[in-house]
């Protein structure tokens, strides 16, 4: 038995259809979940501990970047190679935990700027 053109083409529509509907559907359940973990930023960054936290993260800043200094101003006299690619992991490691730091540090204000540009553009 062979099909006719427009009975393929129906079959190919109501499979794409099925399909399209699946992926909705897993769409729709993704949202829904995300918007069941959204975190009331305001109440967390209005509570006296958040001050608290941020002044931890901002003291191991400032401890990181002595460290990074002491490390960049070393002026050890070995200039092997082992030394000074020691010296370099050590310098590049200390400005990656200065950089995390700082955006954890910056991630509540990113996150409210960015949720009030999402509600002005929509």
């Amino acid at each position: 038995m062979s099909l006719s053109r427009e009975e393929y083409q129906g079959r190919v529509d109501a499979a794409l259809n099925d399909h399209h509907r699946q992926q909705a559907r897993k769409v729709e359940a993704a949202i829904y979940q995300l918007r069941q973990a959204e975190v009331p930023i305001t109440k967390l960054t209005q509570d006296p501990n958040w001050n608290y936290y941020l002044s931890l993260l901002q003291s191991k800043i400032e401890e990181s970047t002595m460290s990074l200094r002491a490390a960049q101003e070393d002026r050890t006299v070995d200039f092997s190679h082992a030394v000074l690619a020691e010296r370099r992991a050590q310098v590049l490691a200390w400005q990656a935990r200065i950089d995390t730091l700082e955006e954890v540090l910056h991630l509540p204000t990113d996150i409210l700027s960015g949720a009030k540009a999402n509600v002005e553009e929509g």
